[in-house]
């Protein structure tokens, strides 16, 4: 007794991505998702695309990562709920996964330093404060600026904050002119080698 043709298909895709599966929503679309130990994720109608893959090891990897289970006791209100709702929005769940692994970097760091703080106590004088703890590495404060902003609309956007403090502050200033123009011959050298 041999399987369907559709049977085969829906065994190979359970082997490729364990965990995934299909329902029809309201309006009759096959959707896909992620189901783990009581972990749910969706991964969209297009099976295989480019941003399936991308959530199911979003999905998978969020299940498998220690601080999982931290993430989720976080108290309301606080800078690290704020985060985990930051990183299950739309806005962060759009980044291709390298970037989002860049912000991740940058946040998770001031998260593990500022976690437990109310984000509606969060004041430009406190900001200022933090970014002026990297006032050696301009960039880094930068970037780190960057993160926050996100950070901040989002908490206006969950209504947990009426502004945006860190929009006030100011970007460090680089140090050094940059890259220089190339010349003909550099362009040239270039291209020859490559």
């Amino acid at each position: 007794m041999g399987l369907t043709k559709n049977q085969c298909a829906m065994s190979k895709r359970k082997k490729e991505f364990p965990g995934a599966s299909h329902y029809k929503d309201r309006h009759g679309v096959r959707r896909w998702r992620y189901r783990q130990s009581g972990f749910s994720a969706e991964l969209g109608s297009e099976y295989g695309s480019p941003d399936f893959v991308r959530r199911y090891e979003n999905a998978v990897s969020r299940l498998k990562s220690p601080s999982a289970s931290k993430r989720r006791k976080a108290l309301k209100g606080t800078v690290a709920a704020l985060v985990d709702s930051w990183y299950e929005s739309d806005e962060f769940l759009s980044l291709r996964g390298s970037t989002q692994k860049v912000y991740k970097g940058v946040v998770d760091k001031f998260r593990a330093e500022h976690g437990t703080k109310p984000v509606a106590e969060m004041k430009l004088r406190h900001v200022k404060q933090i970014l002026a703890k990297k006032a050696n590495t301009p960039s880094a404060a930068n970037n780190l600026r960057k993160r926050l902003i996100q950070l901040m609309d989002h908490a206006v956007d969950l209504e947990w904050r009426d502004d945006n403090p860190v929009r006030a502050t100011k970007t460090k200033k680089l140090s050094g002119d940059g890259f220089h123009t190339w010349s003909e011959r550099e362009i040239a050298k270039f291209f020859e080698f490559h």
